[in-house]
C-alpha cells in the first residue's frame, strides 16, 4: 500500500480519537463529574485564564444556562426552614460570585439551596482597576480587591422583582445564623451547623473545584446527617450548644 494510504489512515485515526476526546470531555463537562472537574477542568482554565476573567465568563455561562445541571435530588433530611423560606439544603453561595443578579436561575439549576447576590452599591460604580483578583492556588485561597463593583442597586432591584423574589429580613423574632468561609465538604458544612447555622454558603470551593463540588457537598451532608442520627437539617441546627448545656 502507498505511503499516501497510511498518512490519510492515520490522519483518520487522529480525527477519530480527538473527536472522540471531545465528545467524551464535552460529556464529562455537560454531567458535572466531580473528577473531571476538579483534575481537568478548573486546574486548565486556572491555567490559561486569568482569575477576573475566569470569573466573567463563569457568570455569563451561568446565566445562559451553560452549566452542568444537578441531577441529583436532594433528599427530606437536607430541607431546612428558614425567615419563613423552604430551602431544598442547606448549601448557598456567597456573596462576590454573582455581584449584579444575572445568573441566580443559573446557579439555583446547579444545585444551590440558595444565592447570595452582591455585593450591591446605592450607584453604579467600576471598582479598583486591575489587576484585582488574584489566586493562591498553593493555598487554595483568592485574594479579592474588586472595590465593590456594582450595576448599582436600581438595576439590581429590578432583576430581583423580574423574577418576583420577595425577601424577608426577620421573621418570629429570630435572627438566623448563616455559616460562610472555609465550607468544602459535607462535614464543614455539618460542622457549622451543630454549632448553630441554618444555612451554610461557600465561594472559594466553588472558585477552585467548579460545580461539582455542590452536589459533592450535600450529598457527604445528607449521609452524615443519616449516620449521626438526624432525620433532617433543622434537629442538627445548634446540636453541639445543646450537648454542652
Amino acid at each position: 500500500m502507498s505511503r499516501a494510504y497510511w498518512k490519510q489512515r492515520l490522519k483518520d485515526a487522529f480525527l477519530v480519537l480527538g473527536g472522540g476526546g471531545v465528545l467524551f470531555s464535552s460529556f464529562l463537562t455537560i454531567k458535572g463529574d466531580e473528577h473531571f472537574y476538579a483534575q481537568c477542568v478548573m486546574p486548565i482554565l486556572q491555567q490559561i485564564v486569568s482569575p477576573e476573567l475566569a470569573h466573567t465568563l463563569s457568570v455569563k455561562c451561568i446565566s445562559m444556562g451553560l452549566v452542568p445541571l444537578c441531577r441529583r435530588h436532594d433528599s427530606e433530611r437536607l430541607e431546612v426552614n428558614v425567615l419563613g423560606h423552604r430551602f431544598r439544603n442547606p448549601v448557598g453561595l456567597a456573596a462576590g460570585f454573582d455581584k449584579h443578579g444575572e445568573a441566580i436561575d443559573g446557579l439555583f439549576k446547579m444545585g444551590f439551596g440558595f444565592v447570595e447576590v452582591g455585593s450591591i452599591t446605592p450607584k453604579p460604580q467600576d471598582g479598583n482597576p486591575t489587576p484585582r483578583v488574584f489566586r493562591l492556588s498553593q493555598d487554595r485561597a483568592i485574594i479579592n480587591r474588586y472595590g465593590f463593583n456594582s450595576h448599582g442597586v436600581e438595576v439590581v432591584k429590578q432583576r430581583l422583582i423580574f423574577r418576583g423574589e420577595k425577601q424577608k429580613l426577620l421573621t418570629a423574632g429570630k435572627i438566623p445564623i448563616i455559616g460562610v468561609g472555609g465550607v468544602s465538604s459535607g462535614l464543614d458544612a455539618l460542622q457549622k451547623i451543630r454549632a448553630g447555622a441554618s444555612l451554610v454558603q461557600l465561594y472559594t470551593a466553588f472558585a477552585f473545584q467548579g460545580p461539582p463540588i455542590i452536589g459533592k457537598i450535600t450529598r457527604e451532608l445528607d449521609r452524615l446527617l443519616l449516620e449521626q442520627g438526624f432525620s433532617c437539617v433543622s434537629e442538627a441546627v445548634g446540636a453541639d450548644e445543646r450537648s454542652n448545656v
